[in-house]
């Protein structure tokens, strides 16, 4: 089955263009206050600041066989963790989802972020009047869910604000602050992926594909007036790699091949002369001659 990787690029547009009628921006708001599916600060003005990823994100497209990945890494991501400028592949980016993403109340169809620098996203006059953002540059982050009762219509589900070069506890602080203690589990629960996410697309062990957009296409853009966008990113699971054969001084006489879980490494970076977290992907160990060892469940006990 072939994969329409440019089904990102057409939802984007499809939405932009929706959400520039007065009648939905005014159904997004009646939607906040009846349903209660946003927090306060939508529902006072900020849903505007949440759309931008629509109207000005790169687009990319998420295969589905990744996403259990970063879900993965996302409940463990290390202390580590960073958000540095070199993590944006792009500055700003509309991220679609091959299939929807269970989450919460909602099914996810998209996420995406754009960059703010003393409380506004650049190349607009929205503002974040509703959270303290005004030291320091931010990234808005928002996730995108199914109007209930719809199958293609996306609205915000919830935005958050992360400082550049914050530290993973400062911004679990931030996020806490922002919405508080009601939405706290929802809202770190995708900002945890977000910042898994980044990892992901700057590793090895994924493929930014990158697929041109149709003459035709591009043209027709020109003429609307949008961005002008020659390729969309295809973020798509890399194949694995052989693993090297052991030296003469590393071979040893296992008896069994065994399943190394995938897990967080801090990986030092010569040319920057620090550690920065890195995903290893599960991977099976062993001479392959030799049957895989059963693995019972294990039991973890957590002190306090």
């Amino acid at each position: 089955m072939t994969v329409d990787y440019l089904e990102c690029l057409r939802q984007q547009e499809y939405l932009a263009g929706l959400y520039r009628l007065p009648q939905a921006q005014q159904f997004l708001g009646a939607l906040a206050k009846e349903a209660e599916k946003l927090d306060d600060s939508f529902i006072k003005g900020s849903y505007r600041l949440s759309l931008q990823p629509i109207y000005a994100g790169h687009p990319f497209f998420l295969e589905q066989q990744i996403v259990p990945l970063i879900q993965t890494a996302a409940r463990s991501l290390p202390q580590s963790w960073s958000l540095l400028p070199e993590l944006l592949f792009k500055k700003s980016g509309f991220v679609w989802f091959e299939k929807p993403q269970p989450y919460h109340k909602h099914l996810l169809g998209a996420f995406g972020w754009v960059p703010m620098h003393n409380g506004i996203v650049p190349g607009t006059l929205h503002q974040a009047d509703t959270v303290n953002v005004n030291r320091g540059d931010h990234i808005l982050v928002t996730y995108f869910g199914y109007v209930p009762g719809e199958d293609k219509i996306l609205y915000p589900v919830g935005l958050s604000f992360i400082a550049m070069e914050s530290t993973l506890d400062q911004t679990v602080d931030a996020v806490l602050a922002q919405v508080g203690p009601k939405y706290s589990t929802a809202y770190l629960e995708m900002v945890f992926f977000f910042a898994a996410f980044l990892s992901f697309i700057n590793q090895r062990i994924v493929d930014r594909r990158s697929i041109p957009l149709p003459r035709a296409w591009r043209k027709r853009r020109a003429r609307q007036g949008n961005a002008p966008i020659e390729i969309v990113k295809a973020i798509v699971l890399r194949q694995q790699y052989q693993q090297r054969p052991a030296t003469e001084s590393e071979a040893i006489n296992w008896r069994w091949r065994w399943i190394v879980s995938g897990h967080w490494r801090n990986q030092y970076r010569p040319s920057k002369k620090d550690h920065f977290p890195k995903w290893i992907m599960p991977y099976v160990k062993g001479p392959g001659d030799k049957p895989v060892k059963p693995r019972a469940t294990p039991i973890h006990l957590v002190a306090r």
